[in-house]
């Protein structure tokens, strides 16, 4: 993941503070390095062996002698495993790759290490060792393996929260089809009935011996009329619903993108409030009040969605 200026500018700055620690340790000369490595030593025994303190100065300087050389390789892994953490930081900042990241912390780890060790050669009392620079890379592989993870484990996480995202928007735009079907179902039947209607109006006009139609004629007028009032206030409602659907799919798009998967509870919010105005407006739709009312109720239930769904909006 690309990061902003402002981290890529911190990672950067204690890349360079730390190398620059390292590389001031290891201009130390020897005798200078080795009362620093005494005195942490001192300091160690100290803290965790309670006795050290009441110990005669023999004694003491021969537990130093003796634990000296451990924690001066234990600082030289320790120095590497941050140098390791810091490079992945600062290459992880960029656009490269997932798993090229790791190999180029290695690869800038394991160079600073080889220099250093090539500059402690030019220094008093100091040396170049193969041994010490297989540490510090240790050291290295060891942060670098630790961050790795540490990320891997997140990005996979992140994988999983964006599939069930993604699978909840093409639940909602197979519904919001699905309606837009219906929709267009209902005007195409809609339009044979008002055909029909045409064409019964038509045969009644012409007929000359009565001014009025038929008993039979007005019972089968009267039935597809029926008929067409329910399919009006049906496809009604399925607009609406369409409408309602469409309105939750825009808002749920727009809450995966600005929040990620931090936004499931919200999109929640909204597909349990699009089933009950779903539900509300069937429920009108099949009661016995006149279309007017109807329509009033159901323009209601529209209105009542679509102020829930700002109030879910802006909560994120």
């Amino acid at each position: 993941m690309i990061k902003s200026k402002a981290y890529r500018i911190i990672m950067a700055a204690l890349l360079v503070l730390w190398c620059v620690l390292i590389f001031a340790l290891s201009a130390e000369p020897a005798n200078k390095s080795s009362n620093t490595s005494g005195e942490l030593t001192r300091a160690v025994f100290s803290i965790f062996y309670p006795d050290f303190n009441e110990m005669g100065v023999e004694a003491q300087n021969a537990i130093i002698s003796e634990a000296s050389f451990i924690i001066r390789k234990t600082a030289h892994l320790s120095l590497y495993l941050i140098l390791g953490v810091l490079s992945f930081l600062n290459i992880a900042a960029y656009n490269i790759p997932f798993a090229l990241k790791p190999v180029l912390s290695l690869g800038f780890s394991s160079a600073y290490s080889i220099s250093d060790e090539i500059h402690q050669r030019f220094v008093p009392g100091r040396s170049c060792e193969l041994r010490d620079v297989l540490i510090d890379i240790s050291g290295a592989i060891i942060g670098i393996a630790l961050v790795f993870i540490i990320f891997s484990i997140k990005k996979g996480g992140r994988n999983m929260r964006k599939k069930e995202l993604l699978k909840l928007n093409e639940q909602l735009f197979e519904k919001a089809e699905n309606a837009i079907r219906a929709a267009e179902e209902l005007k195409r039947e809609n339009s044979s009935l008002l055909s029909k209607i045409e064409e019964l109006e038509k045969k009644l006009s012409g007929v000359k011996e009565s001014p009025k139609p038929s008993a039979p004629l007005q019972t089968i007028e009267k039935k597809m009329i029926s008929e067409v009032k329910l399919k009006n206030e049906t496809e009604y409602g399925a607009s609406v619903i369409g409408k309602i659907v469409l309105s939750s799919t825009s808002h749920c798009n727009e809450l995966t993108l600005t929040m990620g998967s931090a936004a499931k509870e919200l999109i929640n919010l909204i597909l349990g409030r699009t089933e009950v105005a779903k539900a509300e407006i069937l429920k009108i739709t099949s009661s016995d009040a006149p279309l007017e009312d109807k329509k009033a109720m159901i323009d209601s239930e529209l209105i009542s969605a679509e102020d829930y769904f700002k109030s879910v909006m802006a909560q994120k």
